[in-house]
C-alpha cells in the first residue's frame, strides 16, 4: 500500500496526483485474474486521505 504503482495502460500516469492506496495483480494462485492477467488499482486524492474520506475512493481496472 502506498508504492509505486504498475503501469499497465496508463491509469498510473493519470492518477499520478493521487495516491494509490491498493494495487491487486491477477495471481493463479488464489484464482484471481482481473480482465486479461491485469490489476485493479484503488486511488484517493490527498484531501479525501487527510479527511479519511474513504467513500471518494475510485477503482481502476487494467488489462496487459
Amino acid at each position: 500500500m502506498f508504492g509505486p504503482s504498475a503501469n499497465v495502460q496508463g491509469a498510473a500516469e493519470e492518477n499520478q496526483s493521487r495516491h494509490l492506496l491498493l494495487q491487486l495483480t491477477s495471481d493463479d494462485m488464489p484464482g484471481f485474474l482481473w480482465g486479461d492477467v491485469g490489476v485493479l488499482q484503488f486511488w484517493i486524492d490527498h484531501a479525501d486521505l487527510e479527511a479519511r474520506n474513504w467513500g471518494a475512493a475510485e477503482m481502476t481496472m487494467e488489462g496487459f
